[in-house]
C-alpha cells in the first residue's frame, strides 16, 4: 500500500512538473540552490586547506586571484583546479611553447583570467583588455596588479571593429575573444585589415542542432540571443585563405583528472563543475599563415 501511494505521488509530481508554469520557478530554484552548494562546498574545502586562490593546474598555473570577498571570479572553483575551458589548452600550451607576440588583445575579458593567463605566458606582449562592465573592470585590473602584468595592461570598454582599429598590435598579435555573438561583426578583416596577421582564440557563440526542425531551432535560438545560427561558417569563410582553423568542441570535465575531486560526492562535483553552457558549441583557433 505504501510503495503504491509513493508511486502516485512521484507520477502526479512528474505529471506537475512537466507544466511549463511550474517548471521555471523549480528551475530558477534549481538554479540557487547549485550556487548555495557551491559556496559550502568550497567554504568546506578552504577549511581543510584543500583550496586556495591560485590556480592548480593547466597553461595558467600559479596565476593567482584576489580574495573572494574583494572581487567576484566567476567559475572561480574551475578555474582555480584547472578544468575552466580546458578544450582550448592545448592550443594555448602549444603557441606557449613555440610562439612570441607583440600583443594581446582580449575582447570579453570578463574577469581578467584569460588576458593576465596569456600576459604570464608572454613577457614581452603588450595587453589589451576589453570589458564593457563597469563591475567586471576593477576585477581585471586588479588581477593584473596581484600577477605582476599592470604596466603593460591598457584597459578598454566597448570592442567594436573602430576601438580595434585604434591600437597597434604590433607585428605578432594574439587575440583572445569570447563576445557573445558578436564576432560576427568583430572578426572582419576588411574593418580590422590587421586581424590578417594575428592569431586568434574564438569562442564560437553557434546552435547548430542539425536534427531540429526550423520552428524548434529558431525556439532555442529566441531564447538564447547570443547564439547565432551558422556564424562558424562565416568566420571561417573570412579567414581560410589566410588562417589554418582548428576547432574542439564542449567536452565535459575528465574526473580522472583531477584527483582532487576525490575528496567530494558526485552531487558536489556536479554543482562545482558542471557546465552552464546553453549547447555544445566550438571553439576555433585561427593560425596565421601568412607572416609565419
Amino acid at each position: 500500500m505504501r510503495m503504491k501511494l509513493k508511486q502516485s505521488i512521484g507520477r502526479g509530481v512528474v505529471a506537475l512538473m512537466g507544466q511549463s508554469w511550474v517548471e521555471r520557478p523549480f528551475r530558477y530554484l534549481a538554479y540557487h540552490h547549485k550556487r548555495a552548494l557551491r559556496r559550502r562546498v568550497e567554504a568546506k574545502l578552504r577549511r581543510l586547506g584543500l583550496l586556495d586562490d591560485v590556480i592548480q593546474s593547466g597553461p595558467f598555473k600559479g596565476l593567482r586571484y584576489p580574495p573572494d570577498e574583494e572581487h567576484w571570479i566567476s567559475c572561480r572553483f574551475e578555474k582555480i583546479i584547472g578544468c575552466y575551458e580546458m578544450e582550448m589548452f592545448p592550443w594555448i600550451e602549444r603557441i606557449a611553447a613555440t610562439k612570441k607576440y607583440t600583443s594581446v588583445i582580449n575582447a570579453g575579458a570578463a574577469d581578467g583570467t584569460f588576458v593576465v593567463g596569456l600576459g604570464r605566458l608572454f613577457p614581452e606582449a603588450r595587453l589589451y583588455a576589453f570589458e564593457p562592465s563597469t563591475e567586471r573592470s576593477p576585477t581585471v585590473e586588479a588581477l593584473a596588479r596581484l600577477n605582476g602584468v599592470s604596466d603593460r595592461l591598457t584597459m578598454g570598454k566597448w570592442c567594436d571593429p573602430e576601438a580595434l582599429r585604434a591600437i597597434d598590435p604590433g607585428e605578432a598579435p594574439l587575440v583572445f575573444c569570447d563576445v557573445d555573438g558578436y564576432e560576427e561583426v568583430l572578426l572582419d578583416k576588411k574593418a580590422v585589415p590587421w586581424l590578417e596577421r594575428a592569431d586568434i582564440l574564438l569562442e564560437v557563440h553557434e546552435f547548430r542542432a542539425t536534427a531540429l526542425d526550423e520552428a524548434a531551432r529558431r525556439d532555442f535560438e529566441r531564447r538564447h540571443s547570443f547564439l547565432r545560427r551558422d556564424i562558424g561558417k562565416v568566420i571561417r569563410s573570412r579567414f581560410e585563405d589566410t588562417h589554418r582553423i582548428e576547432e574542439c568542441t564542449v567536452s565535459g570535465v575528465p574526473y580522472e583528472r583531477f584527483p582532487f575531486l576525490e575528496n567530494l560526492s558526485m552531487p558536489e562535483i556536479l554543482a562545482l563543475t558542471e557546465s552552464d553552457r546553453a549547447c555544445i558549441h566550438p571553439w576555433f583557433f585561427l593560425e596565421n599563415q601568412i607572416t609565419r
